[in-house]
């Protein structure tokens, strides 16, 4: 799985973006993935700027396919974008952020959630 900024006009002040951002992910495995949610944050509160977890906005991402999300962005600082997907029957979650030069490839990550204790 890859992600980056896809195709946006934006402009930003100080980190704040204003305009149309998107996120796209990529599906670099040779098996398809269940997306389950998207979410965008906003860096500086914290704060949802955008969540989806309905099948119809995600579904199935077949092998070497892509999907992006994302909205128009009034003043969201140093947005925050957040995949979750299962794949193998496990769910995973992979982020980006965007700054002021680019994508922030630290937090670009992939966890499978830890085992639940019974």
């Amino acid at each position: 799985m890859s992600l980056q900024i896809g195709d946006s006009k934006f402009s930003s002040l100080n980190g704040f973006i204003f305009g149309d951002i998107y996120s796209r992910i990529a599906n670099k495995s040779t098996e398809s993935v269940q997306l389950t949610s998207f979410t965008i944050t906003d860096s500086y509160t914290n704060k949802i700027a955008m969540h989806t977890d309905k099948p119809a906005d995600l579904g199935q991402l077949a092998a070497s396919a892509s999907h992006t999300m994302g909205m128009k962005m009034n003043a969201i600082y140093l947005p925050r974008f957040k995949w979750t997907f299962i794949w193998k029957g496990k769910e995973y979650t992979m982020e980006h952020q965007y700054t002021e030069s680019g994508v922030k490839g630290a937090l670009m990550n992939i966890q499978a959630p830890a085992a639940k204790r019974r």
